[in-house]
């Protein structure tokens, strides 16, 4: 009788501290690899969700200056009074400079933490001439979703510039990024993509060049 009892005592004492170890690290696993999966696909819907919003962004410039003589007015602070932009998603910073006082418009891009803003080419872009057309810069975009962006804008750009993102303001950054599709080029090109996406930086920007 003593050896059945001392079976019967083993079944009840349970798990040792080994197989509860082996179960965490499994339980972790799936969590970690579950959490991963659902950032990666609202990420993706974010991007989505951008490129929708842009598309119809570019179609009411492209509507408001293709007869117009210049796009010198396609700015930013211009569009928003237009309401291209719901009123939750803008905001104007005022700083004081000198005597005066400096109006930013911001608008927060549909992906969390980006920004958005519109300026028309200050300078030849290829075949389109100086305030020809604008340019559509996204600032502050993920680095995991670079490509994607990318390859979204491919259709409705003319051009387009992606690169590590800095903090800086949008005029005059087009130096510091790198050329993703080339002016008159029917394409992205793949490898000067995987340039431009390529950062150890969490946040690039992106620069869409749009001829009207």
């Amino acid at each position: 009788m003593k050896p059945i009892a001392n079976k019967i005592a083993k079944k009840q004492a349970g798990y040792s501290l080994v197989e509860l170890s082996v179960a965490l690290a499994i339980v972790a696993v799936i969590l970690v690899g579950g959490l991963m999966g659902t950032r990666e696909i609202l990420l993706t819907n974010n991007v989505n969700n951008q490129l929708k919003d842009s598309a119809q962004v570019i179609a009411k410039i492209t509507r408001q200056f293709q007869n117009a003589m210049d796009t010198s007015g396609a700015t930013t602070a211009n569009l928003v009074p237009l309401s291209y932009w719901p009123k939750e998603r803008f905001t104007n910073t005022s700083t004081p400079s000198g005597t005066s006082t400096i109006v930013k418009t911001e608008v927060r891009g549909v992906i969390a933490g980006s920004n958005e803003y519109i300026f028309p080419n200050e300078e030849d872009e290829g075949k389109l001439a100086k305030q020809t057309g604008f340019v559509y810069y996204f600032q502050k975009v993920p680095s995991a979703a670079c490509a994607d962006m990318v390859l979204g804008l491919d259709n409705m750009a003319y051009a387009i510039y992606a690169g590590n993102s800095s903090g800086m303001t949008p005029a005059g950054k087009k130096s510091t990024l790198t050329e993703v599709k080339a002016a008159d080029a029917a394409t992205v090109s793949a490898a000067k993509m995987a340039t431009g996406c390529n950062s150890t930086a969490p946040q690039v920007d992106i620069a869409a060049f749009i001829r009207l």
